[in-house]
């Protein structure tokens, strides 16, 4: 967007420019993927997820769960509808199966660096949410 607006060139494979959009026009729909391998104090689990169209799919790291949203129907998405949508479920989990590369899920994404690397490193926060002891805010 920002290279359609100045006289920056911008490579294309940096994103999409929504410039058509911000001039009152359309864009054509995408999938979004998430990939978070990490707990967080808002008590965030490792997962990965994609939404296609009104569908957002969670796919649970620690247990293999999967949780389906109707985001048209439910936004704040308090109802797992993946039982009553098998066939939305299989859809979404092969999409994410197909982008594992890219989003890390099978090892380095394309185009990250390698971490840095500590040994013996664990985790500020437990499987439990809580702060690890010696850590705790104001120590």
């Amino acid at each position: 967007t920002y290279g359609d607006w100045s006289s920056d060139v911008c490579s294309s494979d940096l994103g999409r420019s929504f410039t058509r959009l911000l001039r009152g026009g359309r864009i054509e729909a995408r999938d979004n993927f998430w990939h978070y391998p990490h707990y967080s104090p808002q008590l965030g689990r490792p997962s990965a997820a994609i939404r296609r169209g009104d569908y957002k799919l969670i796919l649970f790291f620690e247990d293999d769960r999967a949780e389906l949203y109707d985001l048209k129907r439910d936004i704040g998405e308090s109802k797992d509808v993946a039982a009553e949508n098998p066939d939305i479920v299989r859809k979404l989990e092969g999409l994410v199966d197909a982008m594992k590369d890219d989003l890390g899920l099978s090892g380095l994404a394309k185009g990250s660096r390698e971490l840095g690397k500590v040994n013996g490193a664990r985790p500020l926060i437990d499987k439990d949410g809580k702060i690890r002891p010696g850590f705790e805010p104001g120590k």
